[in-house]
């Protein structure tokens, strides 16, 4: 049997023998169950055996009421503060979920500012891209076109240059046949009327054409050595341009240049796609120098051998780091160039603060 349906139905047998009148019996259970509540610390049971003492013991009632009201007061304030725990613990309940669901807002509104910018990186990734594509693009359509314009002037200047060579070997014939071989006509005719005379006057004459001859030697062999160095200034177009550019930076710039061009090199065995990247390679590099060696002096080398041709370009400017990641436009253009004509580029270089040679 449960203990405190047990205290109730002695509270029922001390209300029964109450109204039997045995009140001796009725003090007795009540005693009992407020005592086996009590000891159950079972507060509704124990305000029950008090109150039902109240009732029947009139020698101890306003000591079991005055128990009953303090014992029911302290159950209501227990009630009042548990009351109080729960309602503060459901607030802050509340208080947490409402910080939760704000938490979880700030995070989705989190998750969607990442997701945006990351959109908006990848965007920009992607027209960045586009945009060093389209350049590199257009870059290399300039490259094409001044590679073209460069063929075109070698063209030209090549066209000029056999225009100058048709022109002298036409001054020379007609020197050789209006001149030349007119004189030794005459000559021959000459000669040939004196052979059958042997007086002092016809050896006389025979002196004199035989110095007429020796103007005629002396002709034609400054029309040789003419010939010779026609070749010889004459031999190539692209050492014409070369020629050109540096005598451009010589009176361009502060600058000193001393240059020397082999002009032993069998140019017209050279590939155009070789001549174009070599001016480019040359003419890059004397940018360079112009824009940030602040140099004095420049030597420039030009020349060649049965297999290979070699460019030289040396300063005395403030130097740079060769061994640094990022290298500009120009660097990587004559490296690029080097690479098209299947070449090694050597650049050896040391960062001062003055110029040295």
């Amino acid at each position: 049997m449960n203990l405190s349906t047990g205290i109730i139905n002695k509270i029922h047998l001390s209300e029964y023998f109450s109204q039997k009148n045995d009140t001796t019996k009725a003090i007795q259970y009540s005693t009992d169950a407020l005592k086996q509540a009590k000891s159950l610390s079972s507060s509704g049971d124990v305000l029950a055996a008090l109150k039902q003492l109240s009732l029947i013991d009139k020698k101890k009632s306003s000591f079991y009421y005055s128990e009953y009201i303090k014992l029911n007061d302290s159950i209501q304030q227990s009630d009042r503060i548990t009351k109080d725990k729960f309602a503060r613990i459901a607030y802050e309940t509340d208080e947490i979920i409402q910080e939760k669901d704000s938490l979880a807002e700030k995070n989705r509104q989190l998750l969607y500012f990442f997701v945006v910018s990351f959109i908006v990186v990848v965007l920009l990734f992607v027209v960045r891209a586009q945009r060093a594509r389209t350049r590199e693009l257009l870059y290399k359509q300039a490259q094409q076109k001044a590679n073209e314009d460069i063929y075109n002037l070698m063209m030209s200047q090549q066209a000029i240059i056999d225009e100058s060579r048709n022109k002298e070997k036409k001054r020379l014939a007609q020197d050789l046949h209006d001149g030349v071989l007119g004189r030794m006509f005459g000559l021959r005719l000459n000669l040939d009327s004196l052979n059958h005379n042997n007086d002092e006057d016809a050896i006389k004459r025979r002196f004199e054409l035989l110095n007429e001859l020796k103007t005629i030697e002396q002709d034609i062999r400054e029309i040789s050595h003419d010939l010779n160095r026609e070749k010889q200034v004459l031999i190539n177009n692209f050492v014409s341009i070369v020629h050109n550019l540096l005598e451009e930076q010589k009176t361009s710039h502060e600058a000193n240049v001393v240059y020397t061009i082999d002009n032993d090199v069998e140019w017209d065995k050279v590939g155009n796609n070789i001549k174009i990247n070599m001016y480019r390679i040359l003419q890059e590099g004397l940018q360079n120098i112009n824009k940030y060696a602040n140099a004095k002096n420049i030597n420039v080398e030009v020349k060649g051998d049965k297999e290979n041709v070699y460019l030289k370009i040396q300063d005395d400017g403030v130097g740079f780091d060769v061994n640094r990641k990022s290298k500009g436009i120009g660097m990587q253009n004559m490296i690029s160039r080097t690479h098209d004509c299947q070449g090694i580029i050597d650049i050896t270089s040391k960062k001062t603060t003055e110029p040295k040679l």
